[in-house]
């Protein structure tokens, strides 16, 4: 009889602890897109997620084109270094997997992707600091809520911003 009472038991233990766990698992066609375990884990951590971009007040249109051009400028500047980033992070990834990895060469990619990627950021804060000298104060306070690296809206983007406020 105590035998009886005990695989009872232990079977109605067995029975909740599956149930529980099982109702504990989100359902795979509800998660969204991102969200999913197996996306969570592969996303780089430290990127903190963008700020939400303020539209400038009162942007006039010879603004937003000297603007708009400053940008271009700048990613005419900055787009063959970031390809020869990209190459060389092609060739470090490389050189750490497979049967063949080697320190040696990936400290060596290392050191020439670094400098590259101290010039783009050289190159976006010139950026940001001669669009800073076209704006306003009160143009400026608004601006200065950005992260300097961040990519700008495109100016009549931000004009539509402004009409719809």
């Amino acid at each position: 009889m105590k035998t009886v009472k005990f695989f009872a038991g232990m079977t109605a233990l067995f029975l909740m602890l599956t149930a529980s766990l099982t109702f504990a698992q989100p359902e795979k066609g509800n998660m969204p897109p991102g969200r999913a375990p197996h996306e969570m884990m592969m996303k780089d951590k430290t990127m903190p997620p963008a700020p939400p971009m303020l539209p400038i007040p009162d942007l006039t249109t010879e603004q937003a084109e000297q603007i708009k051009k400053l940008n271009i400028e700048n990613d005419k500047t900055n787009q063959p270094i970031e390809n020869s980033i990209n190459e060389l992070e092609a060739k470090l990834r490389t050189v750490t997997t497979g049967d063949n990895a080697s320190m040696d060469q990936a400290l060596k990619l290392i050191d020439e992707i670094t400098p590259l990627r101290a010039k783009i950021m050289k190159n976006n804060i010139k950026t940001h600091l001669e669009i800073r000298k076209l704006l306003t104060d009160e143009q400026k306070v608004v601006f200065d809520k950005q992260p300097p690296m961040e990519k700008r809206m495109h100016p009549k983007t931000e004009m539509k911003h402004q009409r719809s406020n």
